[in-house]
């Protein structure tokens, strides 16, 4: 379980966010990379799915979320509750057979806890600066790379946090939203060439005008009938500025059929 076990604050997109005992942040895109990390990308659970999973909890009053922009907070229902009866239920048996499973709780909760200020530790000590977006991306690469991966071209424990900060700067320094990321890795990992090719997020920071170019190049071959409005635009002009205008000879003779004609 992901819930916090004491109050605290955590930065989520550069936000600070206060959470209680009993809840945890997520969002769609999250919950999906969480969920399906291991798993190939054809058998994965969709997000949408997901995400109704919560909120039929939440009908059934076991959750209760509250979304924003970019982050939901979930809190569990009657979490003191749970947590209480974790450690009063054994009670009911004699003294000497409680005394072990109170310990495994309270070493259970206290190992939670240091685990929780650990992870704040680290944080702090990263080396490379990105977000948790960020690390989604490059997880997601990472997923697809085991999946395609024939045993030649499998990467063996690469430095995750490296791979997030360069996902940063393909967004950052060059202007891509996560969402062109995201489409630029689909397609790229389910191309029989350049998924031999794109091994790393840094790989796909360098051919990604490339990738961009043949995609397009792709999508005409296969709707060789579609065009975009630009393209139906500049056609449109090329068939104006091929309609000559009549000459004044030409003018006079379309006058003179226009009277002759009966009615």
């Amino acid at each position: 379980m992901k819930a916090s076990h004491k109050e605290r604050n955590i930065l989520v997109d550069k936000q600070e966010v206060n959470l209680e005992p009993g809840q945890f942040v997520t969002g769609r895109f999250s919950l999906h990379q969480e969920f399906n990390q291991g798993i190939p990308p054809r058998k994965q659970t969709k997000d949408t799915t997901l995400w109704s999973w919560l909120k039929r909890l939440e009908k059934m009053g076991n959750l209760d979320i509250k979304s924003f922009n970019k982050y939901s907070v979930i809190s569990i229902v009657n979490w003191k509750e749970y947590q209480e009866s974790l450690t009063t239920e054994p009670q009911q048996n004699d003294s000497k057979l409680t005394t072990e499973p109170q310990q495994i709780d309270t070493n259970k909760n206290v190992n939670n806890v240091e685990n929780e200020e650990n992870g704040k530790k680290n944080t702090s000590r990263q080396k490379f600066k990105y977000e948790s977006s960020d690390m989604e991306l490059a997880k997601l690469l990472f997923d697809f790379i085991q999946d395609n991966g024939d045993g030649k071209n499998k990467v063996k424990n690469p430095d995750m946090e490296k791979w997030a900060n360069e996902i940063r700067l393909i967004r950052e320094r060059d202007g891509k939203t996560n969402d062109q990321i995201k489409k630029a890795i689909d397609w790229s990992q389910n191309h029989h060439f350049w998924k031999t090719v794109i091994l790393s997020p840094s790989n796909l920071r360098k051919h990604y005008t490339t990738l961009s170019i043949k995609a397009k190049e792709e999508s005409k071959k296969q709707n060789p009938k579609k065009r975009s409005l630009f393209e139906q635009g500049e056609e449109s002009k090329k068939r104006q500025a091929a309609i000559k205008p009549l000459t004044p000879e030409e003018e006079e003779r379309m006058r003179q059929i226009e009277e002759e004609l009966p009615y």
